[in-house]
């Protein structure tokens, strides 16, 4: 049985936030297991819109793969740089 591999995830996701189209801006890198309230949850390569960099190494930000909000360590999502959806496919 073929599992999904999540290559999808390469590309950019864009979603509608605040009636506004808005494009990930961010990876997960490392999965994050929230301890509190307002802590996001993150799986590995879900796509992120960081809202808010935090003074502290915190980010604010919208998971869209789960649709939640909420802050979550800086380390543990890397900024996506210079991808547009017209790259995608042409690494490989």
């Amino acid at each position: 049985t073929a599992l999904p591999t999540g290559t999808e995830s390469f590309g950019l996701f864009s979603c509608t936030v605040n009636g506004e189209e808005r494009e990930q801006t961010h990876r997960a890198v490392f999965r994050f297991i929230p301890r509190h309230e307002d802590e996001l949850e993150l799986d590995v390569d879900d796509p992120i819109l960081v809202e808010l960099e935090e003074d502290d190494y915190w980010y604010r930000g919208y998971n869209m793969r789960t649709g939640e909000r909420g802050i979550f360590p800086a380390f543990y999502a890397h900024e996506v740089v210079g991808a547009t959806r017209d790259a995608v496919g042409r690494a490989r």
